[in-house]
């Protein structure tokens, strides 16, 4: 997880006089909606015990990230369904998916029984919580720039700001959906960066 002052030296020049916590504020905003659009930040839960009688297991990721989605779900080395919201089932106790539940939570559908055992494991896409101070290394180190492109198209559409300019603002909002894409792109093949060639938007 990295700082949010981390991304302040590849935002603030484009929106000078803009004060810091705004700047701060819109910056998790942008990143908040790349990560919904995109699922680019994903991580792998550690096993989670089964225990019988129980259906709401916590996802254990980071305090500062949210769940969006689940990606994959393991019971042990078997594969498991991704389940809707609405999703129940009657099946004697066999686990037959795992669904999001509320924030940070899944519920396996139905409830394990003694029949049902070992460990769960997830894989799921996260988003910051709009209270974050830092964001997954993944949105530094790799989709920066879509993401306080975001941020400054944002910061550019407010009135009357001495860094109003909606010029600008449509500018990097075409660059912040330009991300939006390749990222895309990227999830949907599996997260295989070394073999796409795609072309850089450098800001400055």
């Amino acid at each position: 997880m990295q700082s949010l002052d981390k991304f302040m030296p590849r935002l603030l020049p484009w929106v000078t006089g803009c004060p810091v916590p705004l700047a701060q504020q819109e910056l998790v905003r942008s990143a908040i909606a790349f990560c919904e659009e995109t699922n680019a930040v994903c991580t792998d839960t550690g096993p989670i015990n089964i225990v019988v009688g129980r259906a709401e297991y916590d996802s254990e990721i980071d305090f500062e990230q949210e769940l969006t989605r689940v990606m994959g779900a393991w019971l042990g080395d078997t594969p498991i369904g991704l389940l809707g919201p609405g999703h129940h089932s009657e099946n004697n106790g066999h686990a037959v998916g795992v669904r999001v539940s509320s924030m940070n939570t899944v519920t396996l559908v139905p409830t394990p029984d003694n029949q049902i055992t070992g460990q769960l494991r997830l894989r799921v896409a996260t988003r910051p919580k709009i209270t974050a101070q830092r964001l997954d290394d993944t949105l530094l180190n790799k989709w920066s720039e879509g993401v306080v492109f975001g941020a400054i198209a944002r910061l550019a559409a407010l009135p009357g700001q001495p860094f109003s300019d909606l010029t600008q603002a449509q500018s990097s909002d075409v660059h912040f959906w330009r991300a939006v894409n390749r990222a895309r792109i990227e999830s949907r093949r599996g997260e295989v960066a070394s073999s796409l060639r795609v072309r850089n938007y450098p800001l400055a």
